[in-house]
């Protein structure tokens, strides 16, 4: 198996027969708590600080389990290391010329991308998701989908 990750069933661009999308769903609802994930004690204050404004800003889109707690305890690492590396740079902008300092920007920052892709973060997984939210919402309000929805029932 290779291409691209998976995505979540809303966010999904192709086609599912309703049978797909009823079973993707109930599996991904299954792994749901509907609490937000809590962060490690073994992160630092400032980590844990970013790791609850992730989990704040995610809460409206439904998406986070407690499963994505190893994720965004990596997100908050990287983004914290990030954060002290660029404060020492920018201290003494001759750090640029660190190799050690810019290898371990770069390391934190691939850290920090992937673990955006794991969260849905880039701009393009928001949009897909705002488009789901958007047919569903269609979806729930047209009457022939209801009248659909009543058959099932």
């Amino acid at each position: 198996m290779g291409g691209r990750p998976a995505k979540i069933s809303t966010v999904i661009s192709k086609n599912l027969t309703d049978e797909e999308k009823r079973i993707r769903e109930e599996v991904e609802n299954g792994f749901k708590t509907g609490k937000p994930p809590k962060p490690p004690q073994e992160l630092s204050d400032a980590q844990k600080k970013i790791f609850r404004r992730t989990v704040k800003m995610l809460a409206a889109s439904g998406i986070l389990t407690e499963l994505d707690r190893f994720v965004l305890a990596r997100f908050a690492i990287a983004l914290d290391r990030l954060n002290l590396i660029e404060q020492v740079i920018d201290r003494d902008p001759t750090m640029l010329y660190d190799k050690d300092i810019m290898s371990s920007k770069d390391k934190y920052t691939k850290d920090f991308f992937r673990c955006c892709s794991e969260l849905c973060l880039s701009p393009q997984a928001r949009a897909k998701m705002s488009v789901a939210a958007v047919n569903a919402g269609k979806e729930k309000s047209d009457p022939l989908m209801k009248a659909l929805a009543d058959l099932d029932d």
